[in-house]
Formats: C-alpha cells, sequence, structure tokens
C-alpha cells in the first residue's frame, strides 16, 4: 500500500512546519516524476536545492504514472498514449472545484497513481484530497 507524498508535503518538511519524524513510519513513502518536476520548477536555487535534499533524504520509491501527458511524463515513463482510469475524472473534479487551476493535470495524474496502487495520499490540498477521497481512495490531509 504505501503513502503518496505530494509535492507539498517536501514544501512543509524545508518550511519545518513538518518532520520528517511526523511521517508516518508504517510504511513505504512513494512519489512520482510529477513531484520531482515540481521541485525543480521551484524558481528559487536555493530553495530548490533543498527541496531535491528533502526528498532525497526522504526517499519515497517511485511509481510510474497511468495516463501519458505531454509534457508531464518523462520519456519511457508511460505507454505512448497510455490513458488511466481515473486521470480524466479527477481532472474534471478538480476543475469544478478550483476554476480549472493550472497544476490540476499534474495533480490529477499523482491523484492517479495513489488511487491506482492503494496508496494513502498524503496532501496539504484540500480539493486534490476531496476528490481522492471521493473515489474512494485514502488520504491523510495535513493542515500545517
Amino acid at each position: 500500500m504505501g503513502y503518496m507524498l505530494d509535492a507539498n508535503i517536501f514544501n512543509r518538511l524545508v518550511e519545518g512546519r513538518l518532520a520528517i519524524s511526523d511521517l508516518p513510519s508504517d510504511d513505504e513513502f512513494f512519489a512520482t516524476s510529477i513531484q520531482i518536476q515540481e521541485l525543480n520548477a521551484t524558481r528559487n536555487i536555493e530553495r530548490r536545492a533543498i527541496l531535491i535534499d528533502k526528498f532525497s533524504e526522504v526517499s519515497p520509491k517511485l511509481d510510474s504514472i497511468k495516463t501519458s501527458l505531454w509534457g508531464y511524463a518523462s520519456y519511457g515513463e508511460s505507454a505512448w498514449g497510455a490513458e488511466g482510469e481515473h486521470f480524466t475524472k479527477i481532472k474534471a473534479e478538480l476543475d469544478l472545484l478550483n476554476n480549472n487551476k493550472a497544476n490540476n493535470p499534474a495533480d490529477a495524474l499523482i491523484g492517479e497513481v495513489s488511487l491506482s496502487n492503494h496508496h494513502t495520499l498524503m496532501t496539504t490540498d484540500k480539493d486534490l484530497a476531496a476528490v481522492v477521497e471521493k473515489m474512494g481512495g485514502k488520504v491523510m490531509q495535513i493542515s500545517c
């Protein structure tokens, strides 16, 4: 099962609002290349380096994304044209909740992997948490 760590969890760890010791210790941690892309997109070079170091320290196992989406999947990560069973519905629900936020495709990809692999999604994003939970997924919403 395990825990899918949203990119915002790494931000909270870096900010000191969450400690690694606060994370569950009963199972493994997972992420996708999407979270790595989000951390690498941090504009502040120093903060980006700290975020990547924190990601390495937590050392989540990498799961492949289920839906191939131009600009999101790393080469060879998913089959060309692959479409997972949850992406479209998660994205549509997120768009309704938050007026088509720019990061909804990335969030939908992360949510889909979490649902498909039966991971508990750890996130501070209330919209993503609500959608994954509505679809029957397990969620640990962090409020710090």
